[in-house]
């Protein structure tokens, strides 16, 4: 069962940063350059890396992360139920991967309401209903699990270096630039 977290609440400023439901992409990446941008004018709810954000918006678009490290102390939008996995074996990146499941994405589009597939929403009390199938620890769909949770980190921490270089190339080409005028 999901159990929701995540309670304080701050302003986006120099030490904190807000992360917008529309800064995560398809592939489960956050796009850190535009939460460093992004300015909202109402507080956010405080995580951490490591914890997982499951969007409570649109659930037809599946908007899941592992909330990644950060120059800055992060929190989300209220749009997001802020997750942390209960038994201490499951990884963030293992919840990750049963969250994205054909069989738990059937129940939270089930749970949505609202007055278009626009404007769908998960209401906090019905994130409890959700049924998570973790299989049992020791045998080969466990093993799997772990392993793909695995990969899946790796991965996904590859993806974040790669855009940082990429980000670095072209800061390192504008002042270049800028320094040769």
């Amino acid at each position: 069962k999901l159990d929701p977290g995540g309670s304080e609440r701050v302003l986006a400023d120099d030490e904190n940063r807000c992360i917008s439901v529309l800064h995560i992409r398809e592939d489960g990446c956050v796009d850190l350059q535009a939460v460093q941008a992004y300015k909202p004018t109402t507080p956010c709810q405080r995580c951490e890396p490591g914890d997982v954000l499951l969007s409570k918006i649109n659930p037809r678009i599946m908007r899941i992360c592992v909330v990644p490290p950060a120059p800055w102390r992060l929190a989300c939008s209220s749009e997001f139920a802020v997750l942390r996995p209960k038994q201490p074996d499951i990884t963030p990146w293992m919840l990750l991967l049963l969250l994205r499941s054909d069989v738990v994405q059937a129940q939270i589009r089930t749970l949505t309401s609202g007055t278009s597939s626009s404007h769908n929403r998960i209401k906090d009390r019905d994130l409890g209903s959700i049924e998570v199938p973790v299989p049992l620890k020791g045998n080969d769909a466990w093993q799997k699990l772990v392993s793909a949770g695995g990969r899946l980190e790796k991965a996904t921490l590859q993806q974040y270096a790669a855009m940082e270089a990429m980000l670095h190339c072209f800061s390192d080409v504008d002042s270049l630039l800028k320094a040769g005028r």
